[in-house]
């Protein structure tokens, strides 16, 4: 994070107060004892916090990631935002934030008093049972089949029903970000993606993979948590 975001981030927890977090669409987590969003931050979401606070963030100077179905390779463009998951624009306000690193994941979850979560609350958030999500349903990165209704590509959060824990889009649809560190300088990722397929069984909820930090994939978003009083 910048001197001038951490500043940022400093100025807006002191407006907000940090004793209460701002409980708007989330679900407890009884086992952990959180609080946790219902669905993935969406874009909206995060350009309103961008916006507001006038932060630089990651993708401003780092090239963005996403995977091609039509080339079956993956490409990168300085374009690459969470208004724009391909480099081009996206007008769907109910899209999950992705191209967003672990630093500016934190930043925003910071600013509304919560957290990204542990590998071990994010397996608590799944109850250790999976339910259906956007997932690759072929071979990757072979064809897509999209029997699920999205081919290649991202769902509007809230898709699919919610899992029996209230939480929606924990499987499939883009990894998560957590707070839990591997080695130096990456971070631990949970839920896998819309380019998991039944083969990596990436979605599944014991599969971790981990990414460096400033990671900016079009497959990567998150979702914050916050510690409930006793």
């Amino acid at each position: 994070m910048t001197l001038r975001n951490a500043i940022s981030v400093i100025i807006l927890l002191f407006l907000m107060g940090c004793e209460t977090p701002i409980l708007e669409d989330v679900k407890a987590i009884e086992e952990v004892n959180i609080w946790a969003d219902e669905h993935e931050v969406t874009s909206k979401d995060f350009e309103e916090f961008q916006n507001q606070f006038d932060l630089r963030i990651a993708s401003d100077s780092i090239s963005g990631w996403w995977f091609s179905a039509d080339s079956s390779k993956w490409k990168s463009s300085f374009t690459a935002s969470h208004l724009r998951p391909n480099g081009a624009f996206i007008d769907d306000s109910l899209s999950p934030a992705v191209q967003v690193s672990w630093t500016d994941a934190c930043a925003y979850c910071n600013a509304r008093n919560g957290r990204l979560p542990t590998t071990k609350e994010w397996m608590a958030m799944t109850s250790g049972s999976y339910s259906p999500g956007n997932i690759w349903e072929g071979y990757f990165p072979l064809k897509d089949e999209g029997l699920d209704g999205f081919l290649a590509q991202s769902a509007p959060v809230k898709s699919f029903r919610a899992h029996e824990t209230g939480l929606y889009d924990l499987f499939g649809n883009v990894w998560e970000w957590t707070s839990s560190a591997a080695e130096e300088g990456k971070y631990y990722v949970k839920g896998g993606s819309y380019l998991s397929d039944y083969n990596s069984g990436g979605f599944l909820p014991d599969y971790t993979m981990a990414f460096s930090a400033d990671s900016l994939r079009a497959d990567l978003g998150f979702r914050c948590v916050y510690t409930r009083s006793n």
